[in-house]
């Protein structure tokens, strides 16, 4: 059973796992995680006037071997939204990533951003590249989201860890115990999100109980230092 465990980089998630006749806490280090933004262009991006998006989109949910027409059609529309995106991407230090239009819904309240389904671009990189910053707007995109997401939050949300539950590890690295990042009794690496498996149906998984955990409560109460202006833990 692993419960997440808000660590910055790298991503890790700990709770409990069975060592024989008795249980031992476990932390599951996850390598290859990304960052995932969804870029919001100018209305007028995707504005479809010709109404050739559409008779595209409709040709491949009949036909859905011709999407890539579909994209690329929609990644030359988006081609000014890349370019801007590129140097963004680039000023901030990230160097290698990924854009792809996606369709998504919107239903809050950013000025800007038109409500109900739209076409967006989808930014992919490596969760070690710095985030962008908050509220980030361009000449050709009015909102990007995501960008300040914790890497654990899209881990969670990616794999379906809706909880505490009980998980797979596939083809998991033993750490060392000199080379451990955590205090936990065993320490395993992921090479990719994808090698964590959440699937509490899975005949391994279906009827195991849940471990017995041990929980502590502490209460504490910070007081602003006159000296520094920063907040310190009150003595008891």
């Amino acid at each position: 059973m692993l419960l997440p465990n808000p660590s910055t980089a790298p991503t890790a998630t700990s709770g409990q796992g069975q060592q024989g006749s008795k249980w031992a806490s476990v932390c599951c280090v996850v390598k290859g995680c990304q960052r995932s933004l969804l870029v919001v262009p100018q209305p007028d991006v995707f504005k479809d006037e010709d109404g050739s998006i559409a008779l595209l989109e409709a040709e491949v949910k009949a036909e859905p071997g011709r999407k890539l027409e579909l994209l690329k059609l929609l990644q030359e529309r988006c081609s000014a939204v890349k370019a801007e995106l590129r140097e963004v991407l680039q000023r901030h230090g990230i160097r290698s990533f990924r854009m792809v239009p996606v369709k998504r819904s919107y239903a809050f309240e950013v000025p800007g951003v038109p409500h109900g389904e739209q076409w967006c671009l989808k930014v992919r990189y490596a969760a070690t590249d710095p985030a962008l910053p908050h509220g980030l707007t361009g000449t050709t995109f009015v909102a990007i989201f995501g960008a300040n997401a914790s890497c654990l939050e899209s881990l969670v949300l990616k794999r379906g860890l809706k909880g505490p539950s009980w998980v797979r590890l596939r083809e998991p690295k033993k750490v060392d115990y000199g080379n451990q990042i955590s205090w936990c009794k065993q320490e395993w690496l992921l090479d990719s999100p994808k090698q964590l498996l959440c699937d509490p149906s899975h005949p391994s998984l279906a009827h195991r109980h849940p471990p017995p955990l041990t929980v502590a409560s502490l209460s504490l109460k910070t007081v602003i230092n006159p000296g520094n202006h920063q907040h310190e833990v009150q003595p008891g």
